[in-house]
């Protein structure tokens, strides 16, 4: 029969359900709740297969008539291209643990000796669960899991696996081990971690000559070894560290590792080390003008910790090199300190020298001073008063703008 002439007017996604659901007499008008076909409805006289799925409820609440799609006809993940997550995760449910990943090469002969001496070494969880799952697949390793591998092993001091590791990378992916400077860097931490110190360094230095430019794995992982042979206090390690940096600065002209034993030995409450950074500085007068860039974290690490000894011999430092820009950070940083230790007579003293300098302390300074004066019961200065009192700078006005006819 004739389809009905008048139709109300219905958004898109109804006309193109209007267009399927077309019965044997009249076409349905869909005005009230539905959800979204996506397959064609059978004759509305055919068969119904309760699926639960797609069904369509007419605005109609007297007459309700619930059509719905087989289940053979329905879209599935797969069909749907839009659907793509429903692709991938349909797609990893279907993989039998046996199946081998498409794209991926199968390793045989001397990566899987190496490979099972690797899993066979290895003693993190995390990393032998991924390195079963790889055997056990028959799938290389990709070079991030390989990274980890290396990681794992240099912080356990097991220099045997980073061997096997790196003959494995080698043969793998040769570009990346040669981006990644062969991965030696792990090596050098693992010797230095396991208590062989002096071929970890010796292994640093090749690294060095190898690459003057300075990598910046290589830039950390001799911050690292540096740090954490000078904490073990030991003097052997101490100078054995010396001897290196000095190698460094002669033969390459790499002033980082040294930079990196002023601040350790600079900020230790041992002696012998303050000298270190001495003579340091003595040495090698390049060296001064990067101190920079370090007294700003130097500053804030020292207040932290609440080092009042620290903080005079920074600004010793500063005073030595004529440092200015950071007389102020500094000053404020001690009285702060002194002010909270309820040291009287050595914040009146910084306060003098604040004055001494033309610094111009902070408001926060200045009421912790003022506290300290009145739980002492001792009467503010006039200076300090001064200072509290003091009008704030004017805001300078914006420059007028000259037009141009």
């Amino acid at each position: 029969m004739a389809i009905a002439e008048k139709t109300e007017k219905l958004n898109p996604i109804t006309v193109n359900l209007s267009k399927i659901f077309k019965t044997g007499t009249k076409l349905k008008k869909i005005t009230g709740k539905y959800y979204e076909m996506k397959t064609p409805i059978p004759h509305e006289n055919g068969p119904k297969i309760h699926s639960g799925v797609n069904c369509l409820t007419s605005g109609d609440t007297n007459d309700k008539k619930e059509v719905e799609a087989p289940l053979s006809s329905q879209a599935s993940p797969q069909s749907d291209p839009s659907n793509c997550m429903g692709n991938r995760k349909l797609h990893k449910r279907t993989l039998n643990p046996g199946t081998k990943y498409p794209g991926k090469k199968i390793f045989e002969g001397k990566v899987k000796l190496l490979l099972k001496e690797v899993h066979s070494a290895t003693k993190c969880k995390k990393v032998l669960k991924e390195l079963e799952v790889k055997l056990s697949l028959e799938v290389i390793p990709s070079f991030e899991t390989l990274l980890r591998t290396c990681a794992w092993a240099s912080k356990s001091s097991q220099s045997e696996v980073i061997h096997k590791l790196l003959d494995l990378t080698k043969l793998l992916y040769p570009r990346e081990y040669e981006e990644n400077l062969g991965l030696r860097y792990y090596l050098a931490s693992s010797l230095c971690y396991g208590g062989q110190v002096e071929e970890g360094i010796k292994e640093l230095q090749f690294l060095y000559r190898q690459h003057p430019q300075e990598h910046k794995k290589l830039r950390d992982t001799t911050n690292f070894i540096i740090y954490h042979l000078i904490n073990t206090g030991q003097e052997e390690h101490e100078q054995m560290v010396l001897n290196f940096v000095k190698q460094v600065a002669e033969e390459v002209g790499n002033l980082s590792p040294a930079l990196t034993l002023w601040r350790v030995t600079f900020c230790s409450p041992l002696y012998r080390l303050q000298q270190i950074s001495e003579s340091l500085l003595k040495e090698y007068s390049a060296l001064i003008g990067k101190l920079d860039r370090k007294i700003p974290g130097l500053l804030a690490r020292v207040t932290w910790e609440g080092d009042e000894e620290a903080l005079r011999r920074i600004l010793q430092l500063l005073l030595q090199h004529q440092m200015t820009h950071h007389y102020h950070v500094a000053i404020t940083a001690l009285l702060k300190l002194q002010c909270d230790l309820g040291d009287l007579s050595g914040a009146d003293e910084t306060l003098k020298f604040s004055q001494h300098m033309g610094v111009i302390l902070p408001a926060a300074a200045v009421g912790r001073m003022l506290a300290l004066l009145a739980q002492h019961r001792r009467p503010a200065p006039l200076a300090l008063l001064a200072l509290k009192y003091r009008p704030r700078p004017a805001i300078p006005s914006p420059p007028k703008y000259k037009y141009k006819f």
